[in-house]
């Protein structure tokens, strides 16, 4: 009879799930099929043209950590003010987690965070984090357990979670530098991710045309992590694999989602997607990130 999971160890893995699913991340409507644009015409923006930008989407996602099954749930919603909002969420009888984002996006096509919220609650592991982004004056106040504190941050600053959605932004803008600072824990760290290849991913909804990213991390660190992201729908995480240093390996796989309010499914053919010329790979030159 196989052992019943250990309780007390639920937090942790709620967390991982957390930080699983926060690995990563859309202008007009979805293109139809045949129109969509192919990886080698994805090149940087020339002219007066205004970057692409994440639409609102809902996805719900699965993941399996130590004999428990989590379901998790990520949303970006445009609000009344203009502003757009990132959510991360999971929840059972256990614990709960809620991580938001909201930003507005620059000229640029740069986001630009306002306040970042973490919320955590279960089984006497409670943590509460939100950030204020104060870009008048270059600092962001910190606020962890009820004990603030500021600091000065970069122009293209980012959290935690907003840096996911600028990944997806810059990969649909067909930008090549793929590294971002996060103002994280009263510190500025810097993420740094470069582009694997191309591949046709079995999922729940079909077989889904991705292109494989995976996280720079430094010289000797064993920890790795590769993302999935649909190229037909605006990058969106498909699946997150994350292998730690005692080897062993959790992953967070796409159950369901929507796209500017349509169902995401294979794009092209019958229930599978056809992968256009190759993307160009990223240098392996870039920063190393956390």
């Amino acid at each position: 009879m196989a052992a019943a999971p250990n309780k007390h160890a639920y937090p942790r893995q709620l967390w991982l799930a957390g930080l699983l699913a926060a690995a990563l991340l859309q202008g007009s409507g979805l293109a139809n099929a045949e129109d969509e644009p192919s990886l080698a015409s994805i090149a940087p923006l020339k002219g007066p043209e205004q970057p692409r930008r994440p639409k609102d989407f809902h996805a719900v996602y699965k993941a399996k950590f130590s004999g428990f099954t989590i379901e998790a749930s990520r949303s970006l919603n445009t609000l009344n003010s203009g502003e757009q909002e990132l959510v991360f969420s999971a929840s059972t009888w256990l614990a709960k987690l809620r991580e938001s984002s909201r930003f507005n996006w620059g000229i640029n096509g740069h986001l630009q965070p306002k306040r970042y919220e973490y919320h955590r609650e279960g089984l006497g592991r409670s943590r509460d984090a939100v950030l204020d982004f104060d870009w008048g004056n270059m600092r962001v106040t910190n606020n962890v357990q009820a004990k603030p504190w500021s600091m000065a941050i970069p122009p293209l600053a980012l959290d935690k979670l907003s840096y996911q959605l600028q990944l997806r932004s810059d990969l649909l803008n067909g930008k090549q530098n793929l590294e971002y600072d996060i103002a994280d824990g009263g510190r500025l760290k810097t993420y740094s991710f470069e582009m694997v290849g191309e591949e046709i991913l079995d999922t729940r909804l079909g077989k889904l045309a991705t292109i494989k990213v995976k996280k720079v991390r430094k010289k000797g660190k064993k920890r790795t992590t590769y993302i999935w992201m649909a190229k037909n729908w605006d990058y969106l995480l498909v699946k997150l694999q994350q292998t730690e240093q005692d080897g062993k390996t959790y992953a967070i796989h796409l159950l369901r989602a929507e796209v500017d309010g349509k169902t995401v499914t294979p794009r092209l053919g019958h229930g599978h997607e056809l992968l256009p010329l190759r993307l160009p790979l990223a240098g392996r030159n870039s920063s190393f990130g956390a």
